[in-house]
């Protein structure tokens, strides 16, 4: 096999079986000189008659019994050119390997199955459900009778911060950062002198660049609910005086619909328009 490399399983497995057989045949060949020659030792010893120089000691014969359970010399195989097996046994033995080869690779695959299983479920993990209590949030029709339609408006309010009622409050799901503008804060009595010094880079709809002057933290009150809230403050011109932007909304459970121009809260006691 060595010689020629197998072209496909097929050639692989006659290959193997023929040396298989070839193999019984050889250690038939081996028993039955053992035994003729110590027959002919034994037949020397008794008649004490020299051997012949060149002449065999020994003889091999072709008697089935000596061959493989399976030899038939009537048989002929086409693949092998031999005699023993015909072709159909031959590809018959064939199949049958091929199948239980088939057969053993497929329970493996299943006795591995289980264990690659565990060890998916394991990685998943379990997720606990949530505590708490779950509130339907629903947005009326008729809570636009007030509004002219078609609008595009941007959803503004009015909210409590900092102890002062501060107008023109844009709400922007799209603003990663809770902003007031400088001007509003002065006007607020809240100067550069109370603003934590550190300098924020904020990047706008256009890709530039503004730093911010610092940061201040006030309290905003919606309702009944008041959260201190992280305000970086720029000094640049706007037509608002804050934006409030996810970090808010998602502290207060805040779902806003600029269609309806109004801000409604998932706890049941602050489900309130703004």
């Amino acid at each position: 096999m060595a010689v020629r490399a197998p072209i496909s399983l097929d050639d692989a497995l006659h290959r193997a079986s023929y040396f298989a057989t070839h193999e019984e045949e050889v250690e038939a060949l081996k028993e039955q000189y053992s035994a003729n020659k110590n027959n002919v030792a034994k037949k020397n010893i008794a008649s004490k008659e020299p051997a012949t120089k060149g002449q065999h000691s020994y003889a091999i014969t072709n008697s089935p019994q000596n061959k493989s359970s399976t030899y038939d010399p009537r048989k002929h195989c086409a693949f092998h050119d031999r005699k023993g097996h015909s072709t159909e046994d031959c590809r018959a033995a064939l199949r049958s390997q091929s199948e239980n080869k088939k057969t053993s690779e497929d329970t493996e695959e299943e006795e591995e199955e289980p264990a690659y299983q565990r060890r998916a479920e394991n990685s998943i993990g379990v997720r606990e459900p949530l505590s708490g209590l779950d509130h339907e949030i629903t947005f009326d029709e008729n809570e636009t009778a007030d509004l002219d339609k078609p609008h595009d408006d941007a959803l503004i309010i009015r909210l409590e911060v900092g102890g002062c009622k501060l107008s023109r409050v844009m709400i922007d799901t799209g603003s990663s950062a809770d902003v007031l503008f400088y001007d509003a804060s002065k006007r607020m009595g809240f100067t550069k002198a109370l603003l934590k010094q550190e300098r924020t880079p904020l990047i706008g709809f256009a890709r530039e660049t503004t730093y911010s002057l610092g940061s201040i933290e006030l309290a905003v009150t919606a309702g009944k609910i008041k959260k201190i809230v992280e305000f970086i403050v720029i000094d640049r011109p706007a037509p608002f005086n804050a934006i409030l932007g996810r970090p808010w909304l998602n502290s207060m459970k805040a779902v806003p619909s600029t269609y309806h121009q109004c801000l409604k809260f998932s706890d049941s006691e602050r489900n309130r328009n703004h």
